[in-house]
Parts: C-alpha cells; sequence; structure tokens
C-alpha cells in the first residue's frame, strides 16, 4: 500500500486485493498438490508393503504346505510299511518239516533210494552241488537223478547233528545253504547234505558237499 501526502496509508486498491487472492489461491492449490502427491505416495507404500506380506504369506504357506506333505507322506509310508508287515504275515508259513517227512528223507539216502525225491521236491528245486559249477534251478525228476551223487557216500546218514557242528557248518562260505529249519544229515564217510522247505512242505532247495571239509 502506499502512503498518500498527508502521511496516511492509502486503502488497498481493488487491484491489489485481486492479486493477494490470487496468491492465496496458488498457495492453497499448492498445499492441496502436494497433500494429493503426499497421499498418493502413502498409498503406493501401503500397497507395496500389502504385496510385500502378500508374498511372504504365500512363501509361509508353501513352506507349511510342504511340511505337511513330507508328514503326510512318512503317514503314508508308516501305513504302507504296516500293511506290507500285514500281509506278510498272513501268507507266512511254517517251512519246518514233519517229523514223519525227515524220517523219509533219511531213509531215502540210508537204502540210496534218490528216485523218491521227485515226489519230495517242489517244481522247481534248486540244486547246488559244493566245490563244482552245478547250480541251478532242476524238475523233480532231475533233482532225484542229481542226488544219484550221494550213493558214492558210506552210510548211514546222521541227520542229528551237534548244534556246534551246525554252527560250524553256518560258519562257513556255503552260510547262505543253512538256515535254522535246514535239514542237515552226513554220511558215515563225511558227506553233507541240507534240505529246505517251501510252504507247502516240498522241500525247494538241495545242498550237497562231497565231505564237510569243504564247509
Amino acid at each position: 500500500m502506499e502512503n498518500n501526502p498527508d502521511g496516511q496509508q492509502a486503502k488497498p486498491t481493488s487491484e491489489s486485493k485481486k492479486l493477494s487472492k490470487k496468491n492465496w489461491m496458488m498457495w492453497l492449490l499448492t498445499a492441496l498438490v502436494l497433500l494429493l502427491l503426499a497421499a498418493v505416495a502413502y498409498f503406493g507404500w501401503q500397497l507395496r508393503a500389502s504385496q510385500e506380506d502378500k508374498k511372504e504369506l504365500q512363501k509361509d504357506k508353501q513352506q507349511l504346505q510342504s511340511q505337511v506333505d513330507k508328514l503326510t507322506g512318512k503317514q503314508d509310508d508308516k501305513k504302507e510299511k504296516s500293511q506290507a508287515k500285514s500281509e506278510d504275515k498272513a501268507v507266512a508259513c511254517n517251512d519246518t518239516p514233519s517229523a514223519s517227512f525227515k524220517e523219509n528223507i533219511k531213509a531215502a539216502l540210508d537204502t540210496e533210494n534218490t528216485a523218491a525225491f521227485a515226489t519230495y521236491t517242489s517244481n522247481p528245486v534248486r540244486f547246488v552241488l559244493a566245490a563244482s559249477e552245478k547250480g541251478g534251478n532242476e524238475t523233480p525228476d532231475e533233482a532225484a537223478v542229481s542226488l544219484e551223487y550221494t550213493h558214492s557216500a558210506t552210510g548211514p546218514w546222521d541227520f542229528s547233528l551237534p548244534e556246534a557242528t551246525l554252527d560250524g557248518y553256518d560258519a562257513g562260505f556255503y552260510t547262505d545253504y543253512f538256515d535254522a529249519n535246514t535239514y542237515v544229515g552226513k554220511a558215515a564217510s563225511g558227506m553233507v547234505a541240507a534240505f529246505d522247505f517251501d510252504c507247502s512242505g516240498k522241500i525247494n532247495q538241495i545242498f550237497v558237499a562231497a565231505d564237510e571239509e569243504l564247509l
């Protein structure tokens, strides 16, 4: 505002009022723009934070799902193993030969009536001769012929061998042919014959050694 000649301040003119109002509007508009920019920046930050949280939640969810899958897999494995054991028990059988069957085996060897073994064995039956290349599946008739090898032994055959003797056979090179239910006999001349059985009461494996020294 200007001073008049008398030293008094002049009243604002309409032009100065317009300029003042315009400046005030500019400051107000600037403030509104700044507020708008601040609001946009804030909401942008919130959006980014929300997206990051969403990613973290998704990551945590995947990790939890992975752990659940692993636990579920372990439970399934346990169920399968338990089921397999149950099935094994269901199909388990007693492969211990009867006393009468044992007597028949001993009698056939003592009398050299090895043809009887054609009715004693499963089809096929595994026949193994120690210290030779003979070893594999045979038909019952073939096994009966193979057992003619025992005719070279001098009887009688002893199937009541001491536990220590059987343990010695089991600890030797041919340990795979001497199990808990294997029926083992030794001729007076030293030949050894061992018989294993299947669930149907048939001989499914025959092992013969010319002399127990080979064991």
